[in-house]
């Protein structure tokens, strides 16, 4: 047994040895026949993802995954996005709705090769879709999976190849196209409902559909789809004590304790479940009794020091989601009507909105406000003058103040609302198509408009302005547990929303042709012309406060395109394809993308194929439109205002701006109009297997190198400052006072995006499938799919990292991690009423390193949320551990009308890995891999009725 299938699970590798596998493509016999079949008689020609020629063959030269509505139904998912980011070829840079603290919180995008979400081209029935509003990173452009529908969908055909010369930008890593129904006749009611098995995510899933007319033999079809689904939310609080990947306290294993509410050497007074007072003048120091300088009130959760120093205060904050809540309602109407002499006119309308509700966590007391830094469109990035507070305090007579100064308030503000942001996504969808021939041409014609609106609102944000002043009123301030006027609340805590869209309109008009006889059959030959149009209005969300300083994007551009492709059989055994495609952008410039591919057939049982392309991305209008955004790059001291650094004492020189000691530096992009289009060049080769009917498979090389990619440039080394205002200030003996110093604080390091890194990625797929007929036992498919990454190396400034198998790159999509190996072995058995699918995902180990990063092993890997800040990462942890998810769905079919089914996802409940160095969850485990494990086992029932 070679290396590789040694890591695969057990259970994996004997049914490899045993050779009972499965095709991951949807193949044909390759002994067909082109335009015909094995009688003789004219097949059908249809279209493939990744060539405007219809065809007979549906094995192309170049590889591609189809995925069912069966196969969709029996995963056990009821989301196209779970079903796609289970996939063998999606990698680094997916996102998913779980990640809420992103850029573009509320979508969920797929990321082929690992190249990101902006590499892979989404398509629905072969057209474009407007983009998310909300750019991932504040930079990269997406489309939303999580709003297309499930029902209504035919089948999904994935194309893991470079495909620009044929449908143009973003499609470098390869093309999903989701392809509905066009035909549907009759009636049908389906409703089904699931939970963890541990506790939370309730979903309950109702379709309902209408057809009328049968296209073969009424002329036409006309039907509509509802769908409507919600999704509980799953808690952290949910999942206690299930092991260390859903914990903050890793002291047990030599790291730190980052639980809430714990006394920490980095952290001498915590955040808890109630509010305290700290004396700003006593200092803390590390270990030692620091109980002068606390005062709690009576009755409270955490009511003394002596409770908060013995971890008595610990607690798990009950806001924190493995999962969010969720809600789809999905519209769709369609009519195809054949029209005379073979043309055929289709229309399909859409509305397609997803809701998502991501919590923020409690409300807690800030110990400081600083200068508000404004970003508006058409100004430039500023500070507003006389917005800093130095410092939230109460009164020195403030009830339960016992200090005699004024006292700083730590920890939860109590009766607050709970703080929200919900996203509602609309994507509405009109298009119209028009089929058929004229002069020996096939015709298609498209024209179509895209619309995703964005509704955002935040509630329970903490307008601090307003609080600072209701503490500190002379009379009737504020209080911290009695209650409040309904004015105040009403002030202190408000709700704000922005309104975000973006457009796409598209016109197509392609043709095909035989134009000659080959010795294999007819060359064919397409052209095409298209357009389409993109508009983008993001405006920042206002801060309760009324200042706006989030990420905002604003742009438009306009592509034109021309394209041309042929098919050659050049013989019998030899067909060579070709295209080419110019497109033209507004504001990108020109780009030229060429293609080249064949297939080769020696025989009924084996076949050779490749393929060599061109591809690019234009930059989109968050990276050279009008946006800008801003993000944390990190913390440091300032060498001006803080020269000697900081402290673990607090006993600062006089003088010291004691926050700039430990300041939070701002990175703030703008936009870079001389951006150049991202370029890539991909290869695949690979071989094609049927030695037995029935049995099929496939092997696929892969390469795809992708340079000038845009990235965030460096932050310039000159900050930009504040004005010099009043600041907390060292006294020199341990205290603090206040004084404006002579120069104001950082307020941010600019930066813009540049073309400047490479990324090259190579690897292999496997896959195979079987199908047995097992007489009176019914019949059996098989399907196993492997991909497997040889290497991932990115070039940054010259140098080339590899990171196949490691963490990097960070800072992408919620640090999602680069896995070398992914698989799915599915089985399907069908006897009589009864259907039984099995599936399992397999992603394999990968370790902490990130040389793009500075973290070239493993003490350096654990370093980076600070879980093992001394570099003592245990060996344990120095490696993720694999992860397998096993999935079972069973189908009863009563009648004609009634169908019965059940399905378990993760049916062993597997847990998640431990992973210390992953930041997008919160906790020490891989949202983007390993969420299922996070949820548990989830049960699934259902009922379907048609009439």
């Amino acid at each position: 047994m070679s290396r590789n299938l040694k890591v695969i699970p057990l259970a994996i590798a004997q049914l490899v040895t045993a050779g009972a596998f499965s095709a991951t493509f949807a193949a044909t016999a390759m002994a067909q026949q082109q335009g015909a079949d094995a009688g003789g008689q004219p097949m059908e020609r249809v279209e493939i993802t990744g060539s405007f020629i219809r065809r007979a063959d549906a094995e192309t030269p170049s590889p591609v995954q189809v995925i069912t509505a069966v196969d969709m139904k029996n995963s056990g998912y009821t989301s196209v996005a779970e079903v796609l980011q289970h996939i063998t070829a999606n990698g680094a840079g997916n996102l998913s709705q779980t990640f809420s603290g992103g850029f573009a919180a509320g979508g969920s995008g797929i990321s082929l090769r690992g190249l990101n979400n902006n590499a892979t081209l989404i398509l629905i029935d072969g057209h474009r879709m407007a983009p998310y509003p909300l750019a991932d990173d504040g930079s990269r452009s997406f489309v939303d999976i999580s709003n297309i529908p499930f029902d209504t969908v035919e089948r999904i055909e994935i194309l893991k190849d470079g495909a620009s010369a044929v449908y143009g930008s973003d499609a470098m890593a390869g093309v999903v196209n989701v392809i509905l129904k066009k035909n549907l006749v009759g009636t049908s009611i389906s409703a089904e409902g699931g939970r963890a098995t541990e506790g939370g995510g309730e979903t309950t899933h109702v379709t309902f559909a209408h057809g009328m007319g049968d296209l073969a033999t009424d002329g036409y079809n006309a039907y509509i789809g509802l769908e409507y689904r919600h999704q509980d939310p799953i808690k952290y609080t949910d999942r206690l004590g299930r092991g260390d990947w859903q914990s903050l306290d890793m002291s047990r294993h030599g790291g730190a304790n980052k639980a809430l509410g714990v006394i920490t050497a980095q952290n001498t007074a915590p955040l808890t479940l109630s509010p305290y007072l700290l004396n700003p003048n006593v200092p803390r120091t590390s270990g030692a009794d620091n109980s002068a300088a606390f005062a709690f009130f009576p009755g409270t959760a955490c009511g003394s020091y002596a409770q908060m120093a013995s971890g008595g205060c610990a607690y798990d904050d009950p806001y924190k989601e493995i999962q969010p809540k969720t809600e789809n309602i999905n519209l769709l109407a369609s009519l195809t009507k054949q029209l005379a002499n073979g043309w055929q006119a289709d229309f399909k309308a859409s509305l397609f909105q997803s809701q998502v509700r991501l919590p923020q966590g409690f409300s807690n007391f800030p110990s400081s406000y600083g200068t508000q830094l404004e970003m508006l469109s058409g100004v430039p990035p500023h500070y507003v003058a006389g917005t800093a507070i130095p410092a939230i305090r109460v009164p020195a007579n403030y009830p339960g103040n016992p200090f005699g100064v004024p006292a700083i308030l730590r920890g939860p503000i109590p009766n607050a609302p709970a703080r929200n942001i919900t996203t509602d996504s609309k994507a509405y969808r009109v298009v119209a198509e028009l089929h058929g021939t004229a002069a020996e041409w096939d015709i298609d014609a498209s024209l179509g408009y895209t619309r995703n609106n964005l509704s955002r609102q935040s509630t329970g944000g903490l307008n601090v302005p307003a609080l600072n002043a209701a503490l500190n009123r002379a009379s009737n301030p504020y209080s911290v547990y009695g209650k409040n006027t309904d004015a105040d609340m009403a002030n202190i805590f408000r709700t704000v929303s922005s309104y975000d869209t973006s457009e796409l309109a598209f016109a197509e008009l392609r043709g095909s042709r035989a134009v000659a006889k080959l010795p294999g059959g007819d060359l064919m030959l397409g052209v095409g012309v298209g357009s389409f149009r993109t508009e983008l209005s993001a405006p920042a969300m206002p801060n309760p406060d009324g200042y706006t300083n989030g990420a905002y994007a604003f742009g438009s551009e306009t592509d034109t395109s021309a394209y041309m492709e042929f098919v050659a059989p050049v013989l019998k055994n030899l067909e060579i394809d070709g295209a080419v495609r110019y497109d033209h952008y507004s504001l990108a410039g020109s780009s030229t993308t060429p293609k080249v591919a064949f297939k080769y057939t020696p025989s009924d049982s084996f076949a050779v194929r490749g393929t060599l392309s061109r591809g690019f991305r234009a930059p989109g209008p968050a990276e050279n439109g009008n946006s800008a955004s801003s993000g944390g790059v990190g913390s440091a001291s300032d060498a001006v205002l803080c020269p000697g650094g900081y402290r673990a004492d607090g006993k600062y020189p006089k003088g010291t701006v004691i926050a700039s000691c430990n300041e939070s530096l701002i990175g703030l992009t703008t936009t870079n109009p001389d951006l150049k289009p991202e370029e890539s060049t991909s290869a695949t080769f690979g071989i094609i297997l049927e030695p037995v009917k029935g049995w099929s498979s496939t092997v696929d090389l892969y390469q795809i190198k992708v340079k000038d990619q845009i990235v965030g440039g460096p932050l310039s080394g000159t900050p930009v400052r504040n004005a010099p205002e009043p600041s907390d200030c060292a006294d020199g003996n341990g205290g603090s006072t206040i004084c404006t110093p002579s120069i104001g604080r950082i307020a941010y390091y600019p930066a813009t995006p540049i073309n400047a890194n490479s990324t090259r990625t190579r690897g292999i797929e496997f896959g195979t499938r079987y199908r047995f007929n097992l007489g009176d036992y019914g019949r059996l498919k098989t399907e196993f799919q492997y991909t497997h990454a040889f290497s991932y190396v990115m070039t940054i400034g010259g140098v080339a990292y590899q990171l196949a198998g490691s963490h990097g790159p960070a800072g992408i999509g919620a640090d999602t991690a680069n896995p070398k190996d992914r698989a799915q072995f599915d089985l399907n058995w069908e006897k009589g009423k009864w259907e039984v699918a099995g599936s399992m995902h397999w992603i394999s180990s990968y370790d902490l390193t990130d040389p793009t990063s500075g973290q070239f092993n493993c003490a350096d890997g654990g370093t980076m949320n600070g879980v093992f800040p001394t570099g003592n990462t245990p060996d344990y942890f120095c490696r993720v551990h694999s992860f397998l998810e096993t999935d079972m769905t069973v189908n009863y079919k009563l009648d004609k009308q009634w169908t019965f089914h059940a399905s378990v996802t993760n049916l062993f409940n597997k847990q998640p890995p431990v992973d210390v160095s992953t930041y997008g969850s919160g906790r020490p485990y891989n949202l983007s891999l390993h969420s299922a494990g996070a949820v548990g086992r989830f049960v699934n029932v259902g009922v379907a009725y048609k009439f």
